[in-house]
């Protein structure tokens, strides 16, 4: 295991991470891209893209990424 320096933020899959607000995704706080893309098993890029089309709303995102696939 690296050291603690060397150790990037979790894949947000740990129990304990969870994001600053469970109805709406912020893509300009690298904990929920952290977090939502985790949640949605997608990438950064595609969660970003995705609230650009979709707005920030957590069930339009998951609609817009459903229907993306």
């Amino acid at each position: 295991m690296p050291p603690d320096e060397m150790r990037q933020e979790g894949d947000g899959k740990e129990p304990r991470m969870t994001p600053h607000d469970f109805s709406r995704i912020n893509v300009n706080d690298e904990h929920d891209l952290i977090y939502w893309s985790s949640h949605f098993d997608c990438t950064r890029e595609q969660l970003r893209a995705a609230v650009e089309q979709a707005g920030d709303s957590v069930p339009a995102v998951e609609r817009h990424l459903l229907t993306a696939r």
